[in-house]
């Protein structure tokens, strides 16, 4: 199991911004994933297609409304207003 706190900032209006945090972040998360899910396992093909390419899809190729992944930084939504 992998469990993970969304601290990226995928919610900037830019595409290279969004692209370049989505590079790290989901780097990230694929390098812990080698941990407990071997390459070329079932589980892990899954994974990575049906919920993190889906997430990755929606970062980069959608704006507006279509653009339902928003993930933020602590700082940005913890503050107060």
């Amino acid at each position: 199991m992998v469990v993970t706190e969304q601290e990226a900032n995928h919610n900037a209006a830019g595409l290279t911004e969004r692209f370049l945090e989505a590079l790290n972040y989901y780097s990230a998360l694929l390098n812990c994933l080698e941990v407990g899910a071997a390459r070329g396992s079932v589980e892990r093909a899954r994974v990575e297609r049906w919920l993190l390419g889906e997430e990755i899809k929606n970062i980069m190729a959608c704006d507006g409304a279509e653009r339902w992944e928003r993930h933020e930084r602590l700082e940005r939504w913890a503050r107060p207003r």
